[in-house]
């Protein structure tokens, strides 16, 4: 066992393009510390809807270079397989049965009518994430698929929202989303914009499964960029992104939205950069982040578990929107993906709502902005307000 656990060890390092996981691994066999080799060793990361996470380090049981890699390569191959599987339904249909039917398809799904597929790559400010975004790029142009690379940092909405406006296959997301400083992940979005579900999720983990540590091809990073096959997405994409969230419906009153003072904390994500450009464009104009946590910083020094629900994590926030007088605390969580709020009740105590009470809270106002036939629909972790608010 010790030697099958060794020679495993060191196919890892063979295999890993990065010197410092690679390091790790050395010094652990070099101590002969058998018992973190086989923690690091034995087993994998799991694959699911949400993607991988997991802590930074060596190893198929830890976040790393190599592990991005392998899943890529894994989701690149399903990626193709499903891209060539709908293109050939495509013209089948339109040469042997209904080309009605067909056009509709390509309507539906215009990621099909590309002749390669297309693939949206971002990231967050965690640890390792501008580098693991770089390896998923590099992994996916190797394989034929055109990437689409945020150079700035990305909101995971964003992300998801960039799928749709350029019609790509999937899209991926490097972050660990809200938890400690120590970890990181990937999570991987369909065509719709939405993430991945049964059976893609077990289906791209076979992928990946299948895909031997000594066979992953990557890119040269200067000529992917030159021909076209990794294209560089800056800041106006983002922008394009804004126009769209402020195509949503608003309150009426513009008075009442420039009087309303709130306090925001990017809990040292990405939130920052589109939250504030947001509120003010949307006549939010009295907003005060909390200073301390406004910057994108992946050791988040001021909070322990950035995740904005857990108690404690707005210590910083109630203590500002007291100080300053705030009517609303609107919090984000890193990859700013998550969101928490608390408001003055009618005593002038700051209240923190939970999630069920901010999601019946939406539902009842977008309920209240439109007409005529209307569905909602919760889950079963969710309350049943909703429901009852229908």
């Amino acid at each position: 066992m010790t030697t099958e656990l060794l020679q495993r060890a060191q196919a890892w390092i063979a295999a890993d393009p990065d010197p410092i996981t690679r390091r790790e691994l050395e010094e652990l066999i070099h101590a002969n510390d058998l018992n973190a080799i086989a923690d690091r060793m034995n087993g994998r990361l799991e694959f699911g809807t949400a993607g991988l996470r997991g802590v930074l380090g060596a190893g198929p049981t830890r976040m790393n270079a190599l592990v991005i890699r392998r899943a890529s390569a894994g989701l690149a191959a399903y990626v193709r397989q499903q891209h060539d599987v709908q293109r050939q339904l495509v013209e089948d249909l339109e040469t042997y049965s209904s080309p009605q039917l067909a056009a509709y398809v390509r309507h539906q799904h215009p990621h099909y009518s590309h002749s390669q597929p297309a693939i949206i790559v971002g990231h967050d400010a965690r640890l390792r994430s501008d580098d693991f975004a770089r390896q998923a790029a590099l992994v996916f142009a190797a394989a034929g698929i055109k990437v689409y690379l945020f150079q700035c940092l990305a909101a995971t909405p964003l992300v998801a929202w960039a799928v749709t406006r350029f019609n790509t296959a999937a899209g991926v997301m490097v972050t660990a989303s809200h938890n400690p400083p120590e970890y990181n992940g990937y999570k991987v979005y369909w065509n719709t914009g939405g993430q991945i579900v049964p059976p893609h999720d077990t289906r791209i983990a076979e992928a990946i499964e299948a895909v031997p540590l000594d066979a992953i091809a990557t890119a040269d990073w200067d000529r992917a960029v030159a021909l076209g096959h990794i294209e560089l997405l800056g800041d106006d994409v983002a922008q394009q992104y804004l126009e769209s969230v402020l195509g949503l419906p608003l309150p009426n009153d513009p008075d009442d939205r420039a009087s309303l003072r709130i306090v925001y904390t990017a809990m040292h994500g990405d939130g920052a950069a589109y939250a504030l450009r947001l509120l003010d464009r949307a006549g939010f104009h009295n907003v005060i982040p909390v200073p301390e946590q406004v910057e994108p910083d992946g050791t988040f020094p001021t909070v322990r578990f950035p995740n904005p629900e857990e108690p404690g994590a707005l210590a910083m926030a109630l203590a500002l929107a007291e100080e300053q007088k705030a009517d609303l605390i609107i919090a984000n969580d890193p990859d700013a993906d998550r969101v928490a709020v608390a408001a003055r009740d009618d005593e002038g105590t700051l209240r923190v709502f939970t999630g069920d009470q901010i999601g019946a809270l939406l539902g009842d106002f977008l309920l209240r902005q439109s007409e005529g036939e209307r569905a909602v629909g919760t889950t079963i972790v969710s309350s049943r307000m909703l429901a009852a608010i229908a």
